[in-house]
């Protein structure tokens, strides 16, 4: 009962389920006695009731029934006072522990201070679990609605010919509820393919799709499209400002699938994106699914290869590789202003960040900064995988070989990361390390009204002051060997973390879950 009580990985709901069922197990041994032949009542379970004088009417058997009840009370107050006891001590939360002590003493007395008593000890230790809770499995988008596409192409495009025009004939070909695919079989002539039109299929033989300037090759912005399918493009890049592949934006989008495209040779002197979507609305863009795809030999500037900003929930990005880029491979970002706060407002929307996610699966190789001026070709603290002011996502399984940093868990916003889990990865070979957590500066936002918290008008002197909680980190093989900083790095205000990974050493490694002065409060298990 000690270690259920105490060990960190025993999740709060866990312990407060199997307490429920101790409490059961001991209430069914007060049992309703008949008194005088008639009159039921059940037996109170306080201090006192050992002084209770049976009546003359009353059986040996009711009297012996009654201390039987008693006793259980009693036990059931014990148990519940070392169990949270020991738990308030384990978790260095000496503030919350003689409170907890003296609730625990009047839950003796009667039977309502006991029902307070174990009502407010329970939320003071419930009120933070250490490490993250579950993410459960129903946040995966589900697809089975497109085996509604027809088997053969619905309209196909020869090269010199508009992907635009065809997708406005589906209506006229299938009706406007009908599943319409569009297949290209050479270039099309469009500088967009803008895929506005629900139950539509952009697909390809394998043809190579240009364009010139800036511009986004396929977009998907129309409020209420849903069930979208671009697959199996081959999408070669140019030199532009800002140049995007594929391009998901807008509000009140779902049900879309970016799978098995194959996107090279972008160079954004500004900003690009090889897949990126964009919550920027009330309604999230919801149900997003981006598989198999390759994007390689990428400029992007300030940007990233693989992005979930802003309103976003429900998304898995999942199986892709991603090498030889100049910036993060794959980001998942809140905070940003995506989906923009009124000009009046001291933070970002809570709703402004990408959250309910998977990255799995994936495969990142050689990430470097070396070769973008927009960070002065020099190395600086990328990722190949990157979660900044997202919530409630699963990093599990990915490989990263040739990185700044491998895996990044941060908040560069004013915003809280929180319930990510980081499991089962392998990475090797980072220039810096291996697993980075925590703000990148000394200063939390929380109290201090210098800074600039409105993504509106946001300066960088006012980044990196976000806080991170709740992340476990475990089973991964973080093998670098060589890197310039420690392998798995702690930074500021990362808060009831669990690191199941040897060589951690957090500032505050008995800390009690407070941000309090900038210290860390990060549980390690080797």
């Amino acid at each position: 009962m000690v270690w259920f009580f105490t060990n960190p990985s025993v999740s709060q709901r866990s312990r407060l389920i199997f307490y429920g069922h101790l409490v059961l197990l001991l209430q069914s041994t007060c049992k309703s006695v008949t008194r005088q032949g008639s009159v039921e009542s059940e037996v109170l379970p306080s201090l006192h009731e050992h002084n209770i004088t049976a009546s003359n009417q009353e059986s040996s058997a009711a009297r012996s029934e009654r201390n039987n009840c008693t006793k259980a009370r009693r036990l059931q107050s014990v148990l519940f006072f070392v169990s949270r006891s020991l738990s308030l001590l384990k978790n260095r939360r000496s503030h919350f522990f003689f409170p907890a002590v003296l609730l625990s003493a009047l839950m003796y007395r009667s039977s309502i201070p006991r029902f307070i008593g174990l009502l407010l000890v329970s939320l003071i230790v419930s009120v933070h679990a250490w490490g993250s809770n579950p993410i459960p499995d129903s946040i995966r988008p589900k697809t089975n609605w497109e085996s509604s596409f027809p088997s053969n192409p619905t309209v196909t495009v020869q090269t010199g010919h508009s992907a635009q025009q065809a997708i406005d004939s589906c209506d006229n070909l299938v009706g406007s509820e009908g599943y319409c695919t569009v297949l290209l079989v050479g270039n099309p002539s469009d500088s967009t393919i803008n895929i506005y039109r629900s139950r539509t299929k952009l697909t390809s033989n394998g043809a190579e799709i240009t364009s010139s300037g800036s511009v986004t090759f396929v977009a998907v912005n129309t409020p209420y499209v849903h069930r979208v399918v671009v697959e199996n493009l081959n999408i070669r890049g140019h030199t532009a400002a800002n140049i995007y592949a594929i391009f998901v934006s807008g509000s009140a989008i779902s049900e879309i699938v970016l799978r098995g495209n194959n996107i090279y040779s972008f160079n954004g002197t500004s900003n690009a994106h090889g897949i990126a979507v964009y919550g920027e609305g009330s309604v999230p863009i919801s149900d997003v699914s981006i598989l198999f795809n390759e994007v390689y030999d990428m400029s992007t500037g300030y940007s990233e290869s693989i992005v979930v900003n802003g309103n976003v929930v429900r998304w898995v990005i999942g199986s892709n590789y991603v090498h030889d880029v100049n910036n993060i491979a794959i980001d998942a970002i809140g905070g940003e202003g995506t989906f923009p706060p009124s000009s009046f407002a001291r933070l970002p929307r809570p709703s402004d960040a990408a959250r309910k996610g998977v990255i799995e699966y994936n495969t990142v190789e050689r990430v470097s900064t070396l070769t973008n001026p927009n960070y002065g070709n020099s190395h600086t603290w990328a990722a190949g995988i990157y979660v900044d002011g997202a919530r409630e996502v699963l990093i599990q399984g990915n490989t990263l070989v040739g990185t700044p940093w491998g895996i990044e868990i941060g908040a560069e916003n004013c915003v809280i990361t929180t319930d990510v889990i980081v499991r089962y990865n392998t990475i090797s070979n980072s220039y810096y390390g291996d697993f980075l957590i925590g703000g990148y500066n000394p200063g939390g936002y929380v109290g201090n009204g210098s800074i600039q918290c409105n993504p509106r008008f946001t300066q960088d002197a006012d980044e990196g002051h976000g806080y991170v909680q709740r992340i476990s980190v475990m089973g991964n093989n973080f093998s670098t060997t060589t890197g310039s900083e420690d392998n798995i790095l702690v930074q500021y205000r990362a808060t009831y973390a669990v690191i199941a990974q040897p060589g951690v050493s957090p500032q505050n490694e008995n800390g009690n879950g407070s941000a309090a002065g900038d210290e860390n409060a990060v549980r390690t298990w080797l």
